[in-house]
């Protein structure tokens, strides 16, 4: 994103949380965000390798209840890897394997206190490590 103006009442002034955590609209956006896939597809079988990422913004600290000063805190780029093998040899039926999280990364630390959970954001970012996913799908 290179802009982003949000009013908070009709008539109002315009916030931006571009790049950083906005105390006003109480959430941060990142600049740049990405999801990529890396492919192979064979036959019966594919595979896929996906990256998901994004740019870190300035957080703000808390200082007290009533006051957020934005203090040293960056919170740091997150970068996350996926991988995923599916079969589709039998008509209708797609089988998928996977691992998300491959190199079960933390998320990135973030003062922010809009939400129940702390130390994160996790409208940016995902708690959970490295997980497996089974999927299986029929088309009649």
């Amino acid at each position: 994103m290179t802009k982003w103006e949000q009013q908070l009442v009709a008539g109002g002034e315009y916030f931006s949380a571009l790049g950083r955590y906005s105390v006003d609209l109480n959430f941060p956006a990142p600049r740049y965000q990405q999801v990529s896939r890396l492919g192979w597809d064979m036959g019966s079988w594919s595979t896929g390798l996906f990256h998901r990422y994004k740019r870190g913004y300035q957080d703000y600290n808390l200082d007290t209840l009533d006051d957020a000063v934005y203090g040293n805190n960056r919170v740091d780029n997150w970068s996350v890897f996926d991988l995923s093998v599916t079969y589709t040899g039998i008509k209708g039926l797609a089988l998928t394997a996977g691992v998300l999280n491959l190199m079960d990364e933390d998320p990135p630390f973030s003062n922010q206190g809009a939400t129940f959970q702390v130390g994160y954001d996790p409208r940016i970012t995902d708690p959970v490590g490295r997980a497996f996913l089974l999927q299986a799908s029929y088309q009649f």
